[in-house]
């Protein structure tokens, strides 16, 4: 049992993890830390017979795990206490989201270590907690030694009950109010009948880069400077407190809508004025976002979640950004699609149709482009522009990408089939599918290769489109992968020329093959000079640098022509052929 004036290295720890990979990394934190008396256990049904031998005085607990998981054991732990003792845990955790925090918080957790661990995090928020530990067992053994002196016991237990309560009730770094306080708080009001009153959350920015550059330590002083700042800017009712990772809440009473934007919009400026934390000139700057009760939420929970996705979306400022009910609709309808888009592929929905590409010499049909349609049931066409980014968001861009490609190159061969001829065809690339695979340890050029040599079509059939300002941004890792397809035989293009910032030199580098010309750079060709030489020159670019070059949105045959004239070889575009579905492009090879 720890207590103040031991070194808190002798703490007793009980580590507990399925995974063994994080149990060796704590265990090596915690050892070159100088901890000596920390168990390990990878079976969370081995926790409850430990803890009850061990006397352990902080538990690090995974929240996900086989047999029990993380609330499941915190529920047989909190059996287990005395009534004068908490429980004194620390979740492990990958799931950053609200659900996971406050359900975690109302099983008992003190605090959260999230994965991968940062281990100067690890240990200060361990030693932050085993010095609370510490005042809790100084205060039991004390209650034990005193209990002779009745008067005195009374008196020193309610003292320390205080303190247990100050700890339930308060944050231990920041000292003001807690979450869990706070939303009692809300609760009350609200069940009370309380007059209107309004709700600010504000998150101070930067907050984890004061931790990185400075430590947690300065960055906790930081929060902490800034709450006293609070309680200067306000004066009852007016109630502060700590929401938790850098979010500070105010409750505003018996105030209207206009009232309550003005108090917050002074409390902002006043908190947001720079400061100065141990010879560090901190300029500071927040999120902030505002509700008011009933009108935004009759219950506590629908306020204050309409609160953080208030907050969720405001940009940086003094001025509190309103919760408005088209953001829950708009959040709302992003779920709904997503969930559809989930199941649109098993269920038919999406489609693939190919826009042909033709040589301006010949008029042949040369190649064509593959772009992806959604038929939603319920909402009929949805734009690639709306359920791509989501897609690319929920991480389902690299089953959508690689479906993409099974089904052009099933297309490819069926059209050789019809007309004896391999017609290449482009399909787009997100490079949030090489930054997804990589992070599961796979590899997009290795996915491509297996579906190619399963299709039984040589790889220079298939051509993958990056808009130019994505392939510019992308890693050397991404580079990699990008150079191991135009090693495959794979076609690599540069879409959207002229849109985004290209260093000459960086193009001169990347593996590509093809050049897309933008539509935007054909704007103004037949009626000025100047536009047709800027789009000349950029052809001559493509061609100087051995690049296929293709014009993409050729509308009118007054642009194809002039293209035709300054030498470009390929184009695109609504002039030639719509996008058109699979069965159409044989006959139109034809």
């Amino acid at each position: 049992m720890i207590l103040p004036d031991q070194p808190l290295t002798e703490a007793k720890l009980l580590v507990v993890d399925d995974n063994p990979a994080n149990l060796a990394l704590l265990e090596a934190i915690l050892e070159e830390a100088g901890f000596t008396h920390v168990t390990c256990l990878s079976d969370s049904r081995q926790v409850l017979p430990a803890w009850r031998e061990g006397g352990y005085d902080l538990v690090l607990l995974d929240i996900r795990m086989p047999h029990l998981d993380g609330y499941a054991v915190m529920a047989q732990l909190e059996a287990e206490l005395e009534a004068d003792d908490y429980l004194p845990v620390i979740v492990l955790t990958a799931q950053i989201d609200e659900a996971t925090r406050e359900r975690a918080l109302a099983a008992g957790a003190r605090d959260f270590i999230t994965k991968p661990f940062d281990a100067r995090e690890v240990i200060q928020r361990i030693r932050n907690h085993l010095e609370v530990r510490a005042l809790h067992n100084r205060h039991l053994q004390e209650v034990q030694t005193l209990s002779a002196d009745v008067h005195h016991k009374d008196d020193l237990l309610q003292q320390r009950e205080r303190d247990l309560a100050y700890l339930a009730t308060h944050h231990p770094v920041v000292g003001l109010p807690n979450r869990p306080h706070m939303t009692r708080r809300v609760h009350r009001l609200l069940e009370e009948g309380a007059d209107a009153f309004g709700v600010l959350l504000m998150e101070v920015e930067g907050h984890r880069r004061l931790e990185t550059l400075a430590g947690y330590e300065f960055a906790d002083r930081v929060l902490c400077r800034i709450g006293a700042r609070l309680r200067e800017a306000v004066s009852p009712p007016t109630e502060i407190g700590y929401w938790g990772s850098g979010v500070f809440i105010v409750i505003l009473p018996r105030c209207g809508h206009q009232q309550a934007y003005d108090m917050a919009r002074e409390i902002l400026q006043a908190v947001l004025m720079p400061l100065e934390v141990g010879g560090y000139a901190v300029t500071l700057s927040a999120r902030s976002a505002l509700v008011h009760a009933p009108e935004d939420g009759e219950d506590s929970d629908t306020l204050l979640r309409r609160a953080m996705l208030t907050l969720s979306l405001a940009r940086p400022g003094l001025l509190p950004m309103h919760f408005d009910p088209a953001f829950e609709r708009s959040l709302q309808e992003r779920e709904s699609l997503l969930a559809d888009l989930r199941e649109a592929a098993l269920r038919g929905e999406l489609q693939l149709v190919y826009q042909p590409k033709v040589s301006l010499l010949s008029g042949k049909i040369v190649g064509a482009e593959a772009l992806m349609r959604w038929h939603h049931p319920r909402l009929g066409i949805v734009s690639p522009l709306r359920f791509i980014p989501l897609a690319e968001e929920s991480g389902l861009i690299t089953a959508l990408g690689l479906w993409a490609v099974e089904r052009t190159l099933a297309a490819i061969q069926r059209w050789y089939q019809q007309v004896r001829r391999i017609l290449p065809v482009a399909v787009n690339l997100s490079p949030r599918q090489i930054d997804l695979l990589q992070g599961e340890g796979l590899s997009l050029s290795a996915q491509i290769r297996d579906a190619i040599e399963r299709s039984g079509l040589p790889p220079n059939c298939l051509e993958l489109e990056l808009t130019e300002s994505s392939l510019m941004q992308q890693n050397e890792a991404a580079l990699q992968e990008l150079q191991q397809l135009r090693q495959l035989g794979v076609s690599l293009a540069l879409d959207d020329f002229g849109t985004g910032y290209s260093s000459m030199a960086r193009l001169q580098e990347l593996p590509v093959s093809t050049l897309k010309i933008d539509r935007s750079l054909l704007k103004g060709v037949t009626q000025d000079a100047r536009s047709r030489a800027i789009l000349g020159s950029v052809i001559s670019l493509g061609w100087a640098l051995s690049l296929d070059v293709v014009a993409e949105g050729i509308e009118t045959a007054a642009e194809a022509e002039i293209l035709r004239e300054l030498g470009c070889p390929l184009a695109q575009g609504y002039h030639f052929f719509r996008p058109l579905p699979e069965a159409e492009v044989a006959a139109v090879v034809r």
